[in-house]
Formats: structure tokens, C-alpha cells, sequence
């Protein structure tokens, strides 16, 4: 069985974006108490995923060190 793969006209971090604004007017719009509270809460959530994507994005642009390689660690047989 193929996998439906679904080809996105906006990037992860666009649409999170527009999740964290439509959270954060249904939370500017909630009278005070638990339901804005917890959207508040989803806001900030989003929002600090959103920094670690975008924090990911930078790294992955910066190249490695010429003639960096990548040498997994070496252990002894156990006995």
C-alpha cells in the first residue's frame, strides 16, 4: 500500500505562524479564566517551537568544517 503524500503550498514554520495568530485572537477575545488561560499557554507553546525551528533552520544552513567527518564511537566486545 503507497502512502498519499500531500505537497504543501506553505512551509511548517508559515503555517505555525498563522496557528500561533488565530490562538492568540481567540485567547485576545476569551473572557479571563481557564479556556484563555489554556490558549495562552498553547500560544507560548507554539511560539517557542516555532524559535527551535527556526533556530534548526540556521544550523542547518551553516556548512561543516572542511575535511570534518563524522567517526562513530569505537567499543570493546563484551565479554
Amino acid at each position: 500500500m503507497q502512502t498519499r503524500r500531500v505537497k504543501r503550498e506553505k512551509t511548517f514554520e508559515e503555517r505555525l505562524a498563522e496557528e500561533v495568530q488565530c490562538f492568540r485572537e481567540a485567547a485576545n477575545q476569551a473572557r479571563p479564566g481557564m479556556p484563555r488561560e489554556l490558549l495562552l499557554r498553547r500560544v507560548r507553546q507554539m511560539e517557542a517551537a516555532l524559535e527551535l525551528v527556526e533556530q534548526r533552520g540556521v544550523a542547518r544552513l551553516v556548512p561543516s568544517p572542511a575535511g570534518a567527518t563524522f567517526e562513530a564511537p569505537v567499543y570493546p566486545p563484551k565479554p
